[in-house]
């Protein structure tokens, strides 16, 4: 005769792993959610620093207009991509069985350097690749959380200051692909406004 008896202490212990999974898992795919759409934009930054564009005459209107727009896209946008690459750095530390940094912090470079080409193509595929890696890693965890070692994975994470010429190397490759890519975006986008123009005609 199966007993239908409940009590509370079995409930606890029975049900508390399952909630902890539920809202770790839950806050993980917020987050991953909102911050892969931000990397994936094109345009990252939605704010027009020309507002601030306070210049009377022609030349220095024109000199501020290129001022804010270096600020804007030649700087800010690398400075939060590589945040981006910072946070999958973590993750990648944390939820691999691979801890050797150097790979670690090469891996989380190139994901985010092809996923800022993308945004230029087809923000589409950006998406898509964005949230490719962050998922799979956690994918990974759900079927197999015993290989990751927090302490170990703490003190491979606390070895990445110690690659500084690195990181230097990988923010300034940032910054001129953020330079390229614009450029490219802005050349091709004045031609099709061109031939859409003569199309008009």
């Amino acid at each position: 005769m199966i007993s239908l008896q409940l009590s509370y202490q079995e409930a606890y212990t029975i049900l508390q792993p399952l909630v902890i999974y539920v809202i770790g898992i839950a806050l993980y795919a917020i987050f991953i959610f909102h911050f892969y759409k931000f990397l994936a934009k094109r345009d990252v930054i939605n704010f027009d620093l020309n507002k601030y564009n306070e210049a009377q005459q022609p030349f220095f209107k024109k000199l501020l207009r290129v001022i804010f727009y270096l600020i804007q896209y030649i700087l800010l946008v690398p400075i939060l991509t590589f945040i981006w690459f910072g946070v999958l750095l973590t993750l990648l530390t944390f939820l691999s069985e691979q801890l050797i940094i150097q790979n670690l912090i090469l891996s989380s470079m190139a994901v985010v350097a092809a996923i800022r080409i993308s945004a230029y193509y087809n923000e589409n595929l950006s998406v898509d690749l964005a949230k490719l890696l962050p998922l799979a890693l956690l994918g990974v965890y759900i079927v197999d959380s015993t290989f990751v070692s927090f302490a170990e994975s703490w003190d491979t994470l606390m070895k990445v200051p110690s690659h500084w010429r690195m990181l230097l190397y990988y923010f300034l490759l940032a910054m001129g692909l953020e330079i390229i890519m614009r450029i490219v975006y802005l050349i091709i986008s004045s031609v099709s406004s061109e031939k859409d123009v003569r199309l008009r005609q």
